[in-house]
C-alpha cells in the first residue's frame, strides 16, 4: 500500500490540487451512495442563536461512542 501512495515531496501545486480534489469527490460520491455511513452534524443558519442543550449532547455522545469502537 505504501508503494501506491504518491511521493507528496516531489507533487507540483496543481497535482496535489488535483489530487486532494479527486480524493474529494470520492468520498462524496461514496456518502451520497452510503449515507447511513455518514455522520450527521448539527447545523443551524449562523447568527442565528445556538444549538440546545440536548443536541450537543447527542452529538458528543454519537462522536466519543465512534472514537471507542475503532
Amino acid at each position: 500500500m505504501r508503494d501506491s501512495l504518491p511521493d507528496k515531496r516531489l507533487e507540483s501545486f496543481h497535482q496535489m490540487r488535483q489530487r486532494m480534489l479527486d480524493e474529494t469527490s470520492r468520498f462524496i460520491e461514496w456518502g451520497l451512495k452510503n449515507p447511513e455511513k455518514v455522520q450527521w452534524i448539527p447545523k443551524h443558519p449562523v447568527g442565528r442563536g445556538a444549538f440546545s442543550e440536548r443536541v450537543k449532547a447527542a452529538f458528543w455522545t454519537i462522536l466519543a461512542r465512534q472514537g471507542e469502537e475503532e
